[in-house]
């Protein structure tokens, strides 16, 4: 790196941090309060509404959003033909796809039992799926433009909105509680993506084209390569909260939500280092870089280790804190899930690394087989072990990834796995200088 982009990184990263954790907070209070007024019952049928629209989302994106980070950071294609080519995607492709999906969950008879309940929420599963890709997509187009303090904003905000129109929904519509935080997802998604738009309107005046086909085939070329990666990806977060709503039902899968959320707490710091990173190794020049991503990962995975002792001590606490007693029993598939969070966390690392050097194939197979481990292991497991299992399942699918993906990495950067796990004497000395740097500019 040089002094210049060292300092912008610092800027950056220190940026990303403060923002992460005042949106983390304010997710945290939102998260809380919702949990409490819905009860474990219908927070779990909240999850699975929300689990299904992400599992759609993954299967349906074609890999859009990473070739727009791709293509933006590169300035390989115009990005007024990009952003038109996106718009058109997400409306027309969203709304058939995620009607054909709903399509054959009804004639598979999906809709049965306590999930039945959500037979009367397609339409709006139909919307956030075509409002989930337009967001991600206009979001990593930001990302990989290098707008970090904007985008830090509307993560704040993203976390922010939904809270307030779910206590004005609450307290002043005749709705149900369940109903005032769906509303309010809707609501802030759309919100924050004619901000967005306001935004990249600065960077693309004018018209955007509807299609522009050059543009479609390059993000779909480059997108159809890693798009497996991103469905496996959506489906090694989430098709453990399926199966635990399928094989044990809407109430422990509230107390599985309760157990996830707090333990993604400490996904912080990886989420930090990634918002300002992504156009940096998305560039054409990410390969010289080979110094960063080992540094970033000991970092990392450092501050994730301290993380999870404090939770591992202070979580059950937490989470009665913060949730309330009812949702006690989600300290134990917690305290399981933490070895997972450390490994996602390493994942998310070096994925963006391994994608800046054009290999979405190799990433898509790893997530592909990481999920299939997840699959085969949730549903041996939490038949008998209930959601410790599926916990367990996470965990070990994570930490696999992991290995795998840092294989991967190793083919070009022969490095031991002991230079990424933690701190070395001299990244102190590092961290101290660019810190006091960082002060010293601060001041000026």
């Amino acid at each position: 790196m040089t002094q210049r982009t060292r300092k912008q990184l610092l800027d950056e990263i220190s940026q990303s941090f403060v923002a992460k954790v005042v949106s983390i907070v304010v997710r945290v209070l939102r998260v809380a309060l919702i949990a409490r007024i819905l009860g474990p019952f219908d927070r779990g049928i909240f999850a699975l509404l929300n689990s299904l629209v992400e599992i759609i989302f993954a299967a349906g994106n074609c890999g859009y959003s990473t070739a727009l980070a791709y293509h933006v950071s590169h300035r390989s294609l115009p990005l007024k033909a990009m952003l038109g080519c996106l718009t058109t995607f997400s409306i027309l492709f969203g709304v058939l796809f995620a009607s054909l999906v709903m399509i054959i969950l009804d004639a598979v008879n999906f809709w049965q039992g306590e999930r039945a309940i959500l037979q009367g929420y397609t339409l709006v599963m139909v919307a956030l799926v075509v409002l989930f890709l337009w967001i991600d997509g206009l979001f990593r187009v930001l990302n990989a433009l290098n707008e970090v303090t904007k985008l830090n904003i509307l993560r704040i905000l993203e976390s922010f909105i939904p809270l307030v129109i779910f206590l004005m929904g609450w307290w002043l519509l005749p709705i149900t509680a369940f109903n005032a935080a769906v509303v309010s997802g809707l609501t802030t998604w759309v919100l924050l993506i004619l901000l967005i738009i306001i935004i990249l309107k600065k960077h693309a005046p004018g018209h955007w084209p509807l299609l522009n086909k050059q543009a479609h085939r390059k993000l779909i070329g480059y997108g159809a390569r890693g798009h497996f990666e991103g469905v496996f990806r959506f489906l090694l977060l989430r098709q453990d909260f399926l199966l635990v709503g399928l094989l044990l039902g809407a109430e422990p899968l509230g107390y599985y939500a309760m157990a996830s959320s707090a333990a993604e707490l400490m996904l912080v710091m990886p989420e930090a280092l990634t918002t300002p990173l992504l156009s940096f190794f998305m560039g054409p020049d990410a390969a010289r870089n080979k110094a960063v991503t080992p540094l970033a990962l000991r970092l990392t995975n450092s501050i994730m280790l301290l993380g999870a002792i404090a939770l591992l001590l202070f979580g059950y606490w937490l989470i009665v804190l913060l949730f309330g007693q009812a949702y006690a029993s989600a300290y134990e598939p917690m305290i399981f899930l933490l070895p997972g969070i450390i490994g996602l966390s390493f994942c998310s690392i070096i994925r963006l690394d391994l994608l800046g050097k054009n290999r979405p194939g190799a990433v898509s197979i790893v997530a592909a087989c990481a999920c299939a481990v997840n699959l085969v292991a949730n549903l041996l497991l939490i038949p008998r072990l209930g959601l410790v299992g599926a916990a367990i399942s996470s965990s070990v699918a994570y930490l696999l990834a992991a290995v795998l993906l840092f294989r991967l990495y190793r083919q070009t950067h022969p490095v031991h796995w002991t230079l990424v796990c933690w701190l070395q004497r001299d990244d102190w000395q590092k961290i101290v200088g660019w810190v006091r740097e960082w002060i010293t500019k601060r001041k000026k």
